[in-house]
């Protein structure tokens, strides 16, 4: 989570201690000792996560029951922002530990404008590390703008730092997080025993934090943190020390623990084994690694010409705290790059392979990026993975292929096993068919052929009345 906008933002990463955006790293992996980084970035290699989602760091909160909502603004104007933060159910894993995500949402005049996940882990010593955090930016209308602020240690250099020390001496100095001359976010810890009043209360013994981002020369803040409470005040003071931002905590509310009832449809992750699952077997996934699917097709009727790679990367990727292959799709239109997609797949013991999520870039008709609309992650925000192929499909069999409710709910159905299809490159028999449909695209259907020992080999759109808008297939194997 990035200052900008409001202090909200800095706020929202600030919520249980310490703030955002990224660090450095060798990109992937622990870290080596490096001589180049600062004296007072904490070094995760000595740290040990034995039960790292047991936050007990008395300043840390809220807790997993609870939302913190903060209001507040900029000085002599009407309050205009609210904070909520929540700690949510599921976890991250993170250069090989398990993290909590916690929920940051920052509204302005009501509209949603920030929605960050921030990932944190307590050491065995009671310090409560900043892991990175996936953002997402909005406009004033609510619109989508992009997940600037994001990052994620160990990946590009990244290295985490602390949330919250977990014995704050007054003079201590430590970094939030490391990204070289990207993101230097770092702390001092002034007072361990100050007296902060609120309007809803009077807290004592509270530590209190000078924060800084070194890029922004003079621009200070000062975050209280009460015992077994966590942050209950921010403010932001100008290079001349005149107070210009704050917001307090308002309210501790209960979270609403009322449970929505999942499609009938819906695999259920939690009955599923996954002991090998970068072994793919399943007879209708393709490419296997070394091998690179070429698809090419467009709409009926137009010249635009539109290919596709698909590739199956050698690395891997932990979610849900299943390692999954990584799928790279890549599609272009008239030779430009419009899309850059890595999905994230693994297969259960039965058979059955799963889609985790996709990490995505789209990008214009001149090749310049625009947004990562269309991201999703199994286990964020209460995404849910679904069968990308089941292990042995029936004729009639329904599933989703993805659940993120209100958001990617993809559904398919089996409606052959043994038809017959002829390509450019050869006929292929006993071809899987599936019809996915998207519910939120009204009328329009896909049909997918899947031969076995191969994959998808052809791809078929229709729209209204069962119009044939678009075909794509496969015409080189490299």
């Amino acid at each position: 989570m990035k200052l900008k906008k409001v202090l909200f933002i800095s706020m929202l990463c600030a919520i249980c201690a310490f703030s955002c955006d990224d660090d450095d790293d060798n990109g992937g992996g622990t870290p080596s000792p490096n001589d180049s980084l600062p004296e007072n970035l904490p070094n995760v290699e000595d740290a040990t996560f034995s039960n790292s989602t047991n936050i007990t760091n008395p300043y840390y909160g809220p807790p997993a029951d609870m939302v913190y909502i903060y209001e507040g603004g900029e000085i002599g104007e009407d309050p205009e922002e609210e904070i909520r933060i929540e700690r949510r159910a599921d976890t991250r894993e993170v250069m090989g530990v398990t993290t909590i995500i916690q929920n940051d949402q920052v509204f302005l005049d009501s509209v949603l404008i920030e929605d960050t996940d921030d990932w944190l882990a307590q050491d065995d010593d009671g310090n409560l590390w900043y892991f990175g955090e996936e953002v997402k930016n909005y406009d004033d209308e609510g619109n989508f703008e992009d997940d600037e602020g994001s990052w994620e240690a160990g990946v590009e250099g990244a290295l985490p730092g602390y949330w919250l020390p977990a014995n704050p001496t007054v003079g201590q100095n430590y970094y939030q997080e490391y990204w070289e001359g990207e993101a230097e976010d770092q702390a001092e810890v002034i007072s361990v025993d100050t007296m902060v009043t609120t309007e809803l209360a009077t807290y004592n013994n509270c530590l209190v934090t000078k924060d800084i981002n070194p890029f922004d020369e003079g621009e200070y803040e000062l975050k209280f943190y009460a015992p077994n409470i966590g942050l209950v005040k921010e403010e932001k003071y100008d290079d001349s020390d005149v107070l210009i931002k704050m917001v307090e905590l308002v309210e501790i509310a209960e979270v609403d623990t009322t449970s929505t009832m999942l499609p009938e449809d819906l695999p259920d992750i939690t009955e599923a084994t996954f002991t090998n699952p970068t072994d793919i077997t399943n007879t209708y996934y393709g490419p296997p690694v070394g091998s690179v699917y070429i698809y090419e097709g467009g709409e009926i009727g137009e010249d635009a010409e539109e290919s596709i790679r698909l590739e199956r990367s050698s690395e891997t990727r932990e979610v849900m705290g299943i390692t999954t292959i990584i799928q790279n799709d890549q599609v272009f239109v008239d030779s430009i790059l419009v899309e850059n997609t890595d999905d994230w797949l693994a297969q259960d013991d039965d058979g059955n392979v799963w889609y985790f999520g996709e990490a995505v870039e789209n990008f214009d008709e001149e090749g310049n990026f625009l947004d990562s609309a269309g991201a999703w992650e199994a286990g964020v925000d209460g995404a849910l993975p679904g069968y990308w192929l089941p292990a042995n499909p029936e004729v009639g069999q329904t599933y989703y292929q993805e659940y993120y409710e209100g958001e990617a709910e993809d559904q398919a159905e089996v409606v052959s096993l043994d038809t017959t299809i002829t390509i450019g490159l050869g006929t292929y028999e006993n071809c899987l068919v599936t019809k996915d449909i998207n519910p939120f695209e009204e009328d329009v259907y896909e049909l997918k052929f899947y031969a076995p020992n191969v994959g998808l080999i052809k791809e078929e759109k229709y729209e209204g009345d069962d119009e044939l808008v678009e075909v794509v297939e496969l015409v080189e194997i490299e």
